[in-house]
Parts: C-alpha cells; sequence; structure tokens
C-alpha cells in the first residue's frame, strides 16, 4: 500500500520516498527536493524558495523596466537625431533654392543686357542702312539730274542740228 501511496503522490508532483513520508512520518521533502526533519523546515525553505523565485521575477520586471527606458531613451535620440538632420536637410536645400535663384537672377541680367547689347546692334545696323538709303537717294537725284541735263543738252543739239 505505501508502494501504491509513494506512486500516487509521485505523480501528483511530490517528492515522497515512503509510505511513512505520506503518513506524516519520517523526513519532509521540500519543493527542491530537500529532506528536512521537521514541516516547519520545508515549509520555511519553501518559503525561501517561493521568496527567492518573486525576487527573480521582481528583478526580471525591473530589468526590463530599465531595458524598456533604455530603449525609450535610445529611441528619443534617434529622433532627435532624425529631426535634427531633417532640420539640415532643409537648411541645406533652402541654401541651395537661394543659391538657384541668385544664379537665376544673375543669368537674366546677362541676358538682358546681351539682349539690350543686340538691340543698340541692329538700332546701329537700322541708322546706317538709313544712312546709306539717304546716300542712295542723293545718288539718285544727282544721276536723274545729270541725266536731265544731258538730256537737255542732247535736246539742244537735236534742235540745232
Amino acid at each position: 500500500m505505501a508502494a501504491v501511496l509513494g506512486l500516487v503522490s509521485s505523480a501528483v508532483g511530490g517528492l515522497v520516498k515512503t509510505g511513512a513520508q505520506v503518513l506524516g512520518y519520517g523526513p519532509k521533502v521540500c519543493v527542491l527536493g530537500h529532506e528536512h526533519s521537521s514541516e516547519e523546515e520545508a515549509k520555511a525553505c519553501n518559503a525561501a524558495e517561493e521568496k527567492r523565485k518573486n525576487n527573480e521575477v521582481e528583478l526580471s520586471r525591473d530589468a526590463n523596466r530599465h531595458q524598456a527606458a533604455m530603449q525609450k531613451e535610445i529611441n528619443e535620440a534617434e529622433r532627435i537625431k532624425a529631426a535634427e538632420k531633417t532640420k539640415q536637410a532643409e537648411i541645406q536645400a533652402t541654401e541651395q533654392t537661394k543659391q538657384a535663384e541668385i544664379k537665376a537672377a544673375e543669368q537674366t541680367k546677362q541676358a538682358e543686357i546681351r539682349l539690350k547689347e543686340k538691340e543698340l546692334e541692329l538700332e546701329e545696323k537700322r541708322e546706317e542702312n538709313r544712312r546709306k538709303e539717304l546716300q542712295l537717294e542723293e545718288e539718285k537725284l544727282e544721276a536723274q539730274k545729270r541725266k536731265d541735263e544731258l538730256e537737255a543738252k542732247r535736246s539742244k543739239m537735236c534742235i540745232i542740228l
């Protein structure tokens, strides 16, 4: 019967080695499997083990809280770093935009200057063409005048002859 009780007790999770232990006689066994001379010692050992487990759980929780706090600080530092990087990129983009605007304004000014120079050259050519036309007109009038004079002389000669 003791063997049957021992098997049942083992199946239930206890570490009872003999039937006497089941009946309350002999050494008592704690959850760690240690043999104790009294029930109080076994309970004290069990309480100490429970306290150790609770301390481990609390230490684990503290470690997890610490890890979470560290991760939060790391995330905040990365967020700040990313924000600073974004700000630097915005500043650089603004500076590049200003430089591009200045360059475009300079190019526009140069283009306007070249356009004015071309307009002045064109106006000079027009003025020169007008002078040439006037000169040609004068030459034409002189040629017509000479032609008229020659025609008048010829008519006079024809009349004389």
